[in-house]
Protein backbone atom coordinates (compact mmCIF):
# COMPACT_ATOMS: atom_id res chain seq x y z
CA UNK A 1 0.00 0.00 0.00
CA UNK A 2 2.42 2.35 1.03
CA UNK A 3 4.58 1.45 -2.08
CA UNK A 4 1.72 2.23 -4.28
CA UNK A 5 1.35 5.52 -2.57
CA UNK A 6 5.08 6.85 -3.77
CA UNK A 7 4.42 5.95 -7.08
CA UNK A 8 1.31 7.57 -7.56
CA UNK A 9 3.17 11.09 -5.57
CA UNK A 10 5.69 10.47 -7.82
CA UNK A 11 4.13 10.00 -10.96
CA UNK A 12 1.87 13.61 -9.76
CA UNK A 13 5.06 15.35 -9.11
CA UNK A 14 5.96 15.17 -12.63
CA UNK A 15 3.54 15.85 -14.11
CA UNK A 16 3.04 19.16 -11.98
CA UNK A 17 6.61 19.78 -13.58
CA UNK A 18 6.43 19.38 -16.94
CA UNK A 19 3.35 22.50 -16.52
CA UNK A 20 5.93 24.07 -14.52
CA UNK A 21 7.76 27.60 -16.67
CA UNK A 22 10.90 26.14 -14.63
CA UNK A 23 10.49 22.79 -15.13
CA UNK A 24 13.15 20.18 -15.33
CA UNK A 25 11.80 17.80 -18.40
CA UNK A 26 12.51 20.34 -21.18
CA UNK A 27 10.14 19.33 -24.95
CA UNK A 28 9.08 21.43 -27.64
CA UNK A 29 6.48 22.07 -29.80
CA UNK A 30 6.87 22.74 -33.77
CA UNK A 31 4.62 24.11 -36.12
CA UNK A 32 4.08 26.81 -38.71
CA UNK A 33 1.85 29.88 -37.57
CA UNK A 34 -0.12 31.69 -40.59
CA UNK A 35 -1.28 35.03 -39.85
CA UNK A 36 -4.02 35.72 -42.26
CA UNK A 37 -4.85 39.02 -43.78
CA UNK A 38 -8.42 40.32 -43.61
CA UNK A 39 -10.19 40.10 -47.02
CA UNK A 40 -11.02 43.73 -47.55
CA UNK A 41 -14.10 44.64 -50.10
CA UNK A 42 -12.69 47.65 -50.67
CA UNK A 43 -12.08 48.53 -54.37
CA UNK A 44 -9.20 49.53 -55.89
CA UNK A 45 -8.81 52.32 -57.77
CA UNK A 46 -7.54 52.69 -61.39
CA UNK A 47 -5.97 55.98 -62.92
CA UNK A 48 -5.96 57.09 -65.97
CA UNK A 49 -4.13 60.27 -67.43
CA UNK A 50 -6.07 63.60 -69.08
CA UNK A 51 -4.46 65.59 -71.66
CA UNK A 52 -5.30 68.78 -73.67
CA UNK A 53 -5.07 71.61 -75.51
CA UNK A 54 -6.51 75.79 -75.76
CA UNK A 55 -7.48 76.60 -78.43
CA UNK A 56 -7.41 80.26 -78.23
CA UNK A 57 -7.47 83.42 -81.12
CA UNK A 58 -4.43 84.89 -79.61
CA UNK A 59 -1.48 82.93 -78.83
CA UNK A 60 -0.16 85.32 -75.50
CA UNK A 61 -3.62 84.42 -73.97
CA UNK A 62 -2.26 80.40 -73.71
CA UNK A 63 -0.58 80.72 -70.66
CA UNK A 64 -1.89 80.31 -67.14
CA UNK A 65 -5.64 78.73 -67.99
CA UNK A 66 -6.89 76.62 -65.10
CA UNK A 67 -8.22 73.27 -66.18
CA UNK A 68 -10.03 71.17 -63.36
CA UNK A 69 -11.81 67.96 -63.09
CA UNK A 70 -14.60 68.35 -60.84
CA UNK A 71 -16.70 64.90 -59.43
CA UNK A 72 -14.03 63.09 -58.59
CA UNK A 73 -15.06 60.16 -56.43
CA UNK A 74 -12.56 60.76 -53.71
CA UNK A 75 -11.91 63.62 -50.81
CA UNK A 76 -9.90 67.28 -50.98
CA UNK A 77 -6.37 66.26 -50.32
CA UNK A 78 -4.58 70.01 -49.54
CA UNK A 79 -1.74 70.38 -50.97
CA UNK A 80 1.39 73.91 -50.80
CA UNK A 81 2.47 76.17 -52.97
CA UNK A 82 4.74 79.56 -52.99
CA UNK A 83 3.87 82.75 -54.35
CA UNK A 84 6.82 85.03 -54.84
CA UNK A 85 7.10 88.94 -55.42
CA UNK A 86 10.12 89.56 -57.61
CA UNK A 87 10.87 92.33 -60.27
CA UNK A 88 7.43 93.69 -59.54
CA UNK A 89 5.47 90.63 -60.22
CA UNK A 90 3.66 87.65 -58.33
CA UNK A 91 5.85 85.07 -59.95
CA UNK A 92 3.88 82.68 -60.42
CA UNK A 93 0.83 84.97 -62.42
CA UNK A 94 -1.30 82.19 -61.91
CA UNK A 95 -1.58 79.20 -59.18
CA UNK A 96 -4.20 76.75 -58.50
CA UNK A 97 -5.05 74.47 -55.50
CA UNK A 98 -7.32 72.30 -54.24
CA UNK A 99 -9.17 74.02 -51.48
CA UNK A 100 -7.54 74.10 -47.79
CA UNK A 101 -4.16 74.28 -49.38
CA UNK A 102 -1.19 76.21 -47.72
CA UNK A 103 0.21 78.89 -50.11
CA UNK A 104 3.34 81.06 -48.85
CA UNK A 105 4.04 84.45 -49.87
CA UNK A 106 7.32 85.69 -50.15
CA UNK A 107 9.18 88.76 -50.92
CA UNK A 108 12.22 88.77 -53.06
CA UNK A 109 11.97 92.08 -54.04
CA UNK A 110 14.54 94.68 -52.57
CA UNK A 111 11.30 97.10 -52.16
CA UNK A 112 7.89 96.89 -49.37
CA UNK A 113 5.17 94.75 -51.00
CA UNK A 114 1.43 95.48 -49.49
CA UNK A 115 -0.33 92.19 -50.71
CA UNK A 116 -4.38 92.51 -50.67
CA UNK A 117 -7.48 91.00 -52.18
CA UNK A 118 -10.61 92.61 -52.25
CA UNK A 119 -12.17 89.37 -53.62
CA UNK A 120 -15.16 88.82 -51.26
CA UNK A 121 -14.91 84.81 -51.09
CA UNK A 122 -11.32 85.91 -49.18
CA UNK A 123 -10.30 89.33 -48.23
CA UNK A 124 -6.97 89.86 -46.64
CA UNK A 125 -4.36 92.47 -46.75
CA UNK A 126 -0.68 91.46 -45.51
CA UNK A 127 0.86 95.09 -44.65
CA UNK A 128 4.61 96.18 -45.04
CA UNK A 129 5.82 93.10 -46.34
CA UNK A 130 9.48 93.84 -46.34
CA UNK A 131 12.46 92.41 -47.98
CA UNK A 132 13.01 88.74 -47.28
CA UNK A 133 10.13 88.07 -46.10
CA UNK A 134 7.46 85.60 -46.03
CA UNK A 135 3.86 84.19 -44.75
CA UNK A 136 1.48 81.37 -45.18
CA UNK A 137 -2.03 81.32 -45.75
CA UNK A 138 -4.62 78.32 -45.66
CA UNK A 139 -7.75 78.78 -48.18
CA UNK A 140 -10.42 76.32 -47.08
CA UNK A 141 -12.91 77.26 -49.79
CA UNK A 142 -13.27 77.78 -53.75
CA UNK A 143 -12.55 81.06 -54.74
CA UNK A 144 -10.91 82.83 -57.47
CA UNK A 145 -8.50 85.32 -56.07
CA UNK A 146 -6.85 88.55 -57.95
CA UNK A 147 -3.67 89.13 -55.92
CA UNK A 148 -2.94 92.94 -55.89
CA UNK A 149 -0.24 95.58 -54.44
CA UNK A 150 -1.11 98.71 -52.70
CA UNK A 151 2.52 100.32 -53.42
CA UNK A 152 2.60 99.14 -56.66
CA UNK A 153 -0.47 99.64 -58.81
CA UNK A 154 1.15 97.50 -62.22
CA UNK A 155 1.22 94.26 -59.87
CA UNK A 156 -1.29 91.55 -60.22
CA UNK A 157 -1.61 87.66 -60.20
CA UNK A 158 -4.21 85.13 -59.37
CA UNK A 159 -4.41 82.33 -56.98
CA UNK A 160 -7.31 79.99 -58.07
CA UNK A 161 -8.38 77.55 -55.45
CA UNK A 162 -10.91 74.63 -56.63
CA UNK A 163 -12.57 71.52 -54.79
CA UNK A 164 -10.32 69.06 -56.99
CA UNK A 165 -7.36 67.45 -56.83
CA UNK A 166 -7.17 67.11 -60.24
CA UNK A 167 -5.36 70.73 -61.48
CA UNK A 168 -3.45 71.68 -64.20
CA UNK A 169 -2.11 75.29 -65.46
CA UNK A 170 -1.38 75.88 -69.63
CA UNK A 171 1.79 76.72 -70.56
CA UNK A 172 3.10 78.90 -73.33
CA UNK A 173 1.68 76.38 -75.90
CA UNK A 174 -1.15 76.07 -74.09
CA UNK A 175 -0.70 72.36 -73.42
CA UNK A 176 -2.03 70.54 -70.09
CA UNK A 177 -1.71 67.45 -68.47
CA UNK A 178 -3.56 65.92 -65.12
CA UNK A 179 -2.26 62.27 -63.81
CA UNK A 180 -3.64 59.79 -61.73
CA UNK A 181 -7.46 60.60 -62.23
CA UNK A 182 -9.47 57.68 -61.45
CA UNK A 183 -11.54 55.88 -63.66
CA UNK A 184 -15.08 57.95 -64.74
CA UNK A 185 -16.57 60.59 -66.26
CA UNK A 186 -16.00 64.38 -65.15
CA UNK A 187 -16.95 67.82 -65.37
CA UNK A 188 -14.06 69.63 -67.26
CA UNK A 189 -14.14 73.15 -65.53
CA UNK A 190 -11.88 76.10 -66.76
CA UNK A 191 -11.08 79.62 -65.39
CA UNK A 192 -8.93 82.46 -67.63
CA UNK A 193 -8.00 85.64 -66.54
CA UNK A 194 -9.04 87.28 -70.26
CA UNK A 195 -11.20 84.15 -72.11
CA UNK A 196 -14.68 82.44 -71.35
CA UNK A 197 -15.00 78.53 -72.37
CA UNK A 198 -17.25 78.15 -75.94
CA UNK A 199 -19.37 75.00 -74.20
CA UNK A 200 -19.87 72.83 -71.28
CA UNK A 201 -17.30 70.27 -71.24
CA UNK A 202 -16.73 66.18 -69.88
CA UNK A 203 -14.68 63.81 -70.29
CA UNK A 204 -14.78 59.89 -69.32
CA UNK A 205 -11.55 58.82 -68.28
CA UNK A 206 -10.49 54.65 -68.35
CA UNK A 207 -8.16 52.50 -66.52
CA UNK A 208 -4.38 52.71 -67.75
CA UNK A 209 -5.44 55.10 -70.85
CA UNK A 210 -4.78 58.47 -71.34
CA UNK A 211 -8.15 60.81 -72.75
CA UNK A 212 -7.53 64.51 -74.33
CA UNK A 213 -9.67 66.90 -74.92
CA UNK A 214 -9.62 69.81 -77.14
CA UNK A 215 -10.68 73.47 -75.08
CA UNK A 216 -11.95 76.08 -77.27
CA UNK A 217 -11.95 79.82 -75.81
CA UNK A 218 -13.19 83.04 -76.74
CA UNK A 219 -13.33 86.70 -74.67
Amino acid sequence: MIKSGLIKAALLLACLCCFSPDALCNGSVTGDVHISESDSSSETVQYGTVTGKVDVTLPRYRKGIVVYLKGAPERVVPGKATIDQKNLKFIPHVVAVPIGSAVSFVNSDKVNHDIFSANACKKFDIDDFHPGSSLTMTFDKACEINLLCDLHPEMSGYLIVVDSNHIAVTGEDGNFTIGAVPSGTYEVAVWSEKLKPQRKMTITVNRGETSSIVIDMKK
